[in-house]
């Protein structure tokens, strides 16, 4: 008879639960082409080991795609150094090239670098299982570990070649070993709060706020629990004297020691033809403040500062390839890109662009944990309070590991809210993990004599949790929530990593074949090559093109919904026909009369 005291029976279900992860990451990965970003991140990733030259993609730290290309590397894939792409570091065309003539199969290529991402989100929830465990026992950990290996969001995002997922799970790793440092200043926790910080700071550069995050927590702490012995000077900086000059050196040493100047890097001199071309059509007296002084100033050789540049130019940097991707991702925040949320666009995001990325993504059983979670923590500071002389003292009886994964996703969501880079739910994953953690209280409810077993509420949670999955699957990407009607309606909420990444391209392949579809206008939003998949695709007429003598097509046609809700309404035409289908969760399909 199984008894819920068995230790055993947790530590199972969790291992079902990343196995069974792991099934549907690798299962729904084979009918997926490329998404948008991934040619260039794998092509990268083995010119990095086959050459020891890191010019290609430095706006992400290389930690990831080496981690995900390793296998690749091993195989007698070519490498194209002759290719002009190549030559002139142009990262998106060399991509390109490389996936589409090589060795092997894109779809080989692709998996094998796809796998190594899926066997980190494992590691991931193994130490998501490990985080609550400690604080709630096993069935807490079980239960935290359910919310992630269930969630379509995290399922999707942990089987392609990106550095989203590394960058959460090392984050979280980092502020778990933080806590058990904090709790035992050990040797050994210290080293390995060392390994998950430097790993998630090899990762992606939104290490950077996390860095602060990570700062301001520490501070929090030491401000609460002043005589912790963690955190007592001496010992800070001994620890402080030891990493940073190691994490320093290892990091020069995972870009290969690199060893170069800014005049070598052909985007440089770019950017001075773009400056020029941008000052034929544009007027520097409109720019905003910051942006006039880049142009005016730092960007004209005949300015002072600008000659101070171009001769500074000249002088070789270690780890250039490492500052120049950091100084070009915080560029391209201040900047912004072009997003869609609610049915508009705009290039400096939405301040509430994640908390609605929140509310539509996030699977409802999962936003009734958070919405009990946030009650039993309501009730357990009122608690705190009746017995406390105030503030200071009420804050200081929390216990720290429930104060760090409060805190943390808090003032994550907070600084990504002030992004211009609004590109998805993607972004705002690291804000999930802790309160996973956190949400496993819910298996420490007291009892009574209707409810007998504190794991009747989150297993119905996490039992709702599992039929959603598998009515997602296998398009895990284009998931959202019953409140706004799900995926069917997503495109009038979000668009980009949310539901249309250019990832059904085998999907609409295998449709056109079984339809026997000899010709497709198609118009598609993605990176992949259309005619690899399908030959028989010809390019769908825009409104433009309609009211420019082109001709209405009729029959069966395709369009990704990442073009269709495109708000320069160059398919509006389309918008009054009723789709036959949707291919995946991103093609419509369409009978023209």
């Amino acid at each position: 008879m199984i008894r819920v005291t068995d230790k055993r029976i947790p530590v199972v279900i969790a291992i079902v639960l990343l196995v069974s992860m792991f099934v549907i990451e690798i299962t729904s990965s084979f009918t997926e082409s490329q998404i948008i970003d991934e040619a260039v991140h794998l092509s990268a990733g083995v010119m990095y080991w086959r050459t020891g030259d890191f010019r290609l993609n430095p706006e992400h730290p290389p930690l990831i795609k080496l981690m995900a290309t390793l296998p690749l590397s091993l195989l007698p894939v070519k490498i194209f150094t002759d290719n002009p792409s190549w030559i002139t570091w142009n990262e998106w065309e060399y991509g390109d090239y490389f996936l589409y003539h090589n060795t092997y199969s894109v779809q080989t290529m692709l998996m094998l670098a796809r796998i190594p991402i899926m066997l980190l989100s494992i590691a991931f929830g193994w130490w998501i299982f490990r985080a609550s465990s400690d604080l709630f026992g096993r069935w807490g950990g079980a239960f935290s570990l359910s919310l992630y290996a269930l969630d379509p969001n995290i399922i999707a995002h942990s089987r392609y070649l990106t550095t989203d997922l590394g960058f959460s799970a090392f984050a979280f790793l980092s502020i778990y070993r933080l806590v058990k440092l904090l709790q035992q200043p050990t040797r050994r926790n210290a080293i390995w709060f060392g390994v998950g910080f430097l790993a998630m700071a090899l990762s992606k550069f939104s290490s950077i706020p996390f860095t602060l995050i990570i700062v301001a927590t520490v501070v929090l702490v030491k401000i609460f629990h002043p005589a912790l012995p963690a955190l007592q000077w001496h010992r800070v900086k001994k620890w402080l004297l030891i990493a940073v000059p190691l994490m320093a050196l290892i990091t020069w040493g995972m870009y290969g020691f690199d060893y170069r100047s800014p005049s070598e890097d052909p985007r440089i001199n770019q950017l001075y033809t773009q400056r020029d071309e941008f000052l034929h059509t544009t007027d520097p007296q409109t720019l905003p403040p910051l942006e006039k002084f880049v142009v005016t100033k730092m960007g004209d050789k005949g300015q002072r500062l600008g000659q101070l540049l171009e001769q500074a130019s000249h002088f070789r940097i270690p780890g250039y390839t490492f500052f120049r991707g950091a100084f070009a991702v915080i560029g391209h925040s201040i900047g912004g890109q072009g997003s869609y949320l609610l049915g508009k666009s705009g290039d400096q995001g939405w301040w509430y662009y994640f908390p609605v990325a929140i509310l539509v993504k996030t699977p409802l059983p999962t936003l009734l944990t958070f919405g009990f979670l946030s009650i039993i923590a309501i009730f357990f500071v009122l608690r705190l309070r009746r017995s406390s002389s105030g503030l200071r003292d009420t804050i200081s009886n929390i216990p720290i590991p429930y104060l760090i994964y409060a805190f943390v996703p808090i003032a994550f969501l907070a600084t990504s809210m002030t992004s211009h880079l609004n590109l998805g739910w993607r972004h705002i994953m690291p804000f999930y993990p802790f309160l996973f953690v956190l949400a496993a209280s819910l298996t420490k409810l007291p009892t009574t004599k209707v409810i007998r077993s504190q794991a009747i509420l989150p297993l119905l949670l996490a039992g709702n949790l599992a039929l959603i999955q598998f009515g997602t699957y296998p398009n895990e990407i284009g998931y959202f929530n019953s409140l706004v009607g799900g995926m069917r309606e997503g495109p009038r909420y979000m668009l980009d990593s949310n539901i249309d990444w250019g990832q059904d391209l085998p999907k609409l392949q295998q449709y056109v074949k079984d339809h026997h579809i000899s010709r497709l206008p198609f118009d598609y939003y993605g990176r992949a090559t259309v005619s690899y998949y399908l030959p028989q695709a010809v390019s769908l007429p825009s409104s433009w093109d309609l009211t420019h003598g082109a001709t209405k097509p009729h029959g069966i046609i395709a369009i990704s919904v990442g073009s269709l809700f495109r708000t320069d309404h160059a398919f509006d035409w389309l918008w009054k026909e009723t789709p036959l289908t949707r291919i995946g969760s991103s093609i419509n399909i369409y009978n023209l009369k």
